[in-house]
């Protein structure tokens, strides 16, 4: 069987995982020092010889970038891309930590050496020692050595481009409040932003169209294997139902609304355009009763249990761990459109449309809807 020596990545739809044309000069270092730099024809090696950074072009294409590829393989992929939206043409630019401690992508071809890639960090380098480390992970890190004691400021996993490496994440990142998003290459000569991102949206991660593909290296047969592709159907794309429609891969159509609801607009819905999603047919019975009623007539409206439903994004959480408290917050709330009761996170409350809803068989958790239930 062969063997696979190497993880790329999980990435967001490209034409083909672009080959880069190198011609470089090893430093036999992993680390970019204050008084250091890379210029193109030069790169630096992980610690483990695993990953490289350096300058190139993709696909014989004539601008010039930074970026990071597994070292060694007979077809070098990217995995990272410092400089997308502002290629270089020439050969004499510097990659180097400046003054105020940002590591910087300057064009020496330029009168006024313009910086043309920038970490963006506000610094005071004093009494600092900065520099800048190529991990075995693949990430780029730059550091700051203060007092015995190494700060990250920057990372290129916080930054990605279109491919996510082991250990990388998505998501919020929660020390600078930013959002963790991978965005695909506009085509293979272009690293620049292209059409399809993935992010994470409330309780899911989410991607607009495109595939994300994963891929292994074969050190057997020397190429890479795509070992899996999503989405694996339309349900897989974000919110394909439309407001309280649900997705089944399987069905035909694969949307429908929830019983008590119908379709928003039929004439889209019969062409297979569902994202418009679905309304209810009529007002909950608490929209009807006067505000002066006693409390039993205004909870009238019942909320069934839909199990193997993937939650709805958008939920808020409600600081309770009693199950009954979570039912009876939603039942006197008539701006409660459901509830669920998830052991390990507790209750979660929408009070908005139900959107990117999929059956899920293996889901678990079970979501309380107001008054309506799938149709299946």
């Amino acid at each position: 069987m062969a063997s696979t020596i190497r993880k790329l990545i999980i990435v967001v739809l490209i034409p083909d995982l672009c080959p880069i044309i190198i011609h470089q000069i090893c430093l036999a270092t992993d680390t970019i020092s204050m008084n250091e730099q890379v210029v193109d024809g030069q790169t630096i090696v992980s610690a483990g010889g695993i990953f490289e950074l350096g300058f190139f072009s993709p696909n014989r294409s004539k601008g010039r970038y930074v970026g990071i590829w597994y070292k060694g393989l007979p077809t070098e992929k990217v995995a990272w891309v410092a400089n997308r939206e502002r290629p270089l043409i020439g050969s004499n630019e510097v990659l180097m930590i400046e003054s105020d401690g940002n590591l910087v992508l300057v064009d020496h071809d330029k009168n006024n050496m313009p910086v043309v890639w920038s970490t963006q960090l506000s610094l005071t380098s004093n009494n600092t020692i900065i520099k800048v480390v190529l991990t075995d992970e693949g990430n780029l890190v730059l550091r700051e050595n203060k007092l015995n004691e190494s700060v990250v400021l920057w990372e290129s996993f916080n930054h990605p481009s279109d491919a996510l490496l082991p250990r990388m994440k998505i998501g919020l990142n929660t020390r600078t409040g930013e959002q963790i998003i991978v965005t695909s290459w506009k085509d293979d000569t272009n690293p620049s932003l292209g059409s399809f991102t993935i992010a994470t949206v409330g309780s899911s991660g989410t991607y607009s169209s495109g595939a994300i593909i994963q891929m292994d290296w074969d050190a057997e047969n020397n190429k890479w294997l795509k070992m899996q592709v999503v989405p694996k159907g339309q349900c897989d794309l974000y919110n394909t139902c439309g407001p309280f429609g649900s997705c089944k891969n399987n069905d035909s159509p694969i949307c429908k609304c929830f019983k008590g609801y119908e379709p928003k607009s039929m004439s889209e819905w019969n062409k297979g355009n569902w994202i418009s999603g679905c309304v209810r047919r009529a007002k909950f019975q608490c929209e009807e009763t006067s505000p002066n009623s006693d409390d039993d007539e205004r909870k009238r409206d019942v909320f069934l249990p839909v199990s193997g439903l993937k939650l709805p994004d958008f939920s808020h959480y409600l600081l309770t761990w009693d199950k009954m408290e979570c039912q009876d917050s939603c039942l006197e709330n008539c701006s409660c459109l459901a509830y669920a009761y998830v052991d390990g996170i507790g209750c979660m409350i929408w009070g908005k449309d139900l959107i990117d809803l999929q059956e899920l068989p293996w889901w678990r958790a079970t979501i309380h809807s107001a008054g309506t239930f799938p149709t299946w």
